[in-house]
């Protein structure tokens, strides 16, 4: 598999060069082919087969770098997990999944354990040993050659959970060929400028989301990466300044709280040479002031768990056009844009439908439901449920979507979820939960609730129910109680008519 070339061209051209950064721990790229390498087989030989799923929860470290690797080389189905999740949706990803195994790190090994005997669920393997089988042990027990195994393109390599339009997360089959059209894509259309080897990427956000992906890119040039367990905009101002950092990616929330702990702008960052950013609407004013701080630093990218980023790029050089600025971007190379209207037709330049991708970004599918599956892909397209047009150049401006995600600090929240967390508290006779402007959060989860009965609604009491229930991502940050909510012609809460009703009243 190509995972494999890479690394391996990697260890034999650059083979004393730092690969991963971990706090102390520094990582040469030989090193790291033998790690991987020992993992894949020590995990083939705990049982494990190609198209075996693996839970993976960990926070950002070297073991998931590792992990990551050592999974598609040995052909099995990675299920990387938000370690922000509630255990009991770590069981839901779990059971739905089919996980035969679960890697986790010293920090989660307690909650983990939890996860054995849960589905198809049978082994652990935790940095440190807390539980199950301990890592460090494993590798040192198993062979240091990497495994004489290719795959087709088409091979399943992870299984990336988003939301449902219910609420219960779906998982998005990603193939080799998805991940391969997703590092060729950033190397031809992301990074103007070539990677190098000299190259320094710092991961300052969850390698689980946008940030994993910029993994293999640097692996192929033998470039080196910079891994923060948990991000710290202080802390990452200062690595920007003091390390040498020619890269990163953020969600636009930590991009602002970054540059306002850099007063002196690109004196704070002079060897920062690409900047991106994705994962949440930025207001163009905002983007214009962000790239003016850092001298003309700023990419954006575009995509979907169900399309592999990057789908559209916004490059540094669009960034000098003010008009751009409320674009996504043009297609990457390896993608194709059309917006359609109801009948699946495309419609002309400027008029407004469905944005549909086609392409090797698209993932196959969503696990174990060939129904939804049907309704998402048409023909090769992916229709992605949010409303966009294009224009004669080719670039993408997304106006809304047709699904009511709201989209927090970089992280997808399905409203129905936090509704039902309200409802069930016997308090709430009816929720709504919409996404409302936020200068630092993007979109802030806000809830309206209509009281069950006569007496008041003690907020503070919903909001320690919320925070027990749902992520932290997914608490509301606001909840007001209303007389009642808007309704659609049949009867059905209407987000959309909330969502006007809000915006007409400032709040």
């Amino acid at each position: 598999m190509f995972v494999a070339t890479l690394l391996h061209r990697a260890a034999v051209r650059w083979p004393d060069r730092v690969a991963v950064v971990d706090g102390e721990r520094r990582i040469a790229y030989a090193e790291l082919r033998e790690r991987v390498a020992r993992l894949a087989n020590a995990l083939a030989g705990l049982g494990l087969r190609p198209g075996d799923r693996v839970l993976d929860i960990q926070k950002n470290s070297h073991t998931y770098v590792e992990s990551d690797l050592a999974c598609a080389v040995a052909g099995l189905v990675r299920v990387p997990v938000n370690v922000r999740l509630t255990p009991a949706e770590w069981a839901y990803i779990a059971e739905d999944s089919g996980a035969r195994a679960v890697i986790c790190d010293a920090d989660l090994a307690e909650a983990a354990a939890e996860l054995a005997g849960v589905g198809d669920v049978e082994l652990t393997v935790s940095v440190g040993g807390a539980v199950g089988r301990d890592y460090e042990a494993l590798l040192a027990d198993a062979a240091p050659a990497l495994p004489h195994r290719w795959a087709t393109p088409d091979e399943l390599i992870g299984l990336n959970y988003s939301s449902g339009t219910t609420g219960k997360p779906k998982g998005c089959m990603r193939t080799a060929a998805n991940r391969f059209a997703s590092a060729q894509d950033m190397l031809a259309a992301l990074f103007e400028q070539p990677l190098r080897p000299d190259d320094a990427w710092l991961h300052a956000g969850p390698l689980t989301h946008a940030s994993g992906l910029f993994l293999l890119p640097h692996i192929a040039v033998g470039a080196s990466q910079v891994l923060m367990r948990s991000f710290d905009a202080e802390r990452v101002a200062a690595m920007l300044r003091d390390e040498a950092i020619t890269g990163t990616v953020l969600v636009p929330t930590m991009l602002e709280r970054v540059l306002a702990a850099m007063p002196e702008g690109p004196a704070d960052a002079a060897a920062l040479r690409r900047l991106a950013y994705a994962g949440a609407p930025m207001a163009a004013d905002r983007i214009a002031a962000a790239d003016e701080k850092l001298g003309g630093r700023l990419v954006q990218f575009y995509g979907l768990v169900e399309a592999i980023p990057p789908v559209t790029v916004l490059s540094q050089a669009d960034h000098r056009d003010p008009e751009l600025l409320t674009s996504a971007g043009r297609p990457a190379p390896g993608v194709a844009t059309a917006v359609v209207g109801d009948d699946g037709e495309p419609v002309g330049p400027g008029e407004r439908g469905e944005l549909a991708i086609g392409g090797h970004h698209v993932m196959a599918g969503y696990w174990g439901r060939p129904e939804e599956t049907v309704k998402s892909i048409e023909s090769g397209w992916l229709r992605t449920g949010d409303v966009a047009w294009q224009d004669e150049r080719g670039y993408v401006y997304l106006v809304d979507r047709k699904a009511d995600m709201i989209i927090t600090g970089g992280f997808n929240v399905m409203p129905r979820e936090v509704e039902l967390a309200l409802t069930e508290t016997g308090a709430v006779a009816e929720a709504a939960v919409i996404g409302v402007p936020d200068p630092s959060w993007g979109e802030a989860v806000t809830a309206y609730v209509v009281a069950a009965g006569d007496g008041p609604v003690d907020v503070d009491a919903l909001m320690a129910h919320c925070a027990e229930r749902l992520s932290a991502f997914k608490k509301p940050k606001r909840i007001e109680v209303v007389d009642s909510l808007p309704k659609a012609s049949t009867g059905k809460i209407s987000r959309a008519a909330l969502r006007r009703q809000v915006a007409g009243t400032g709040r």
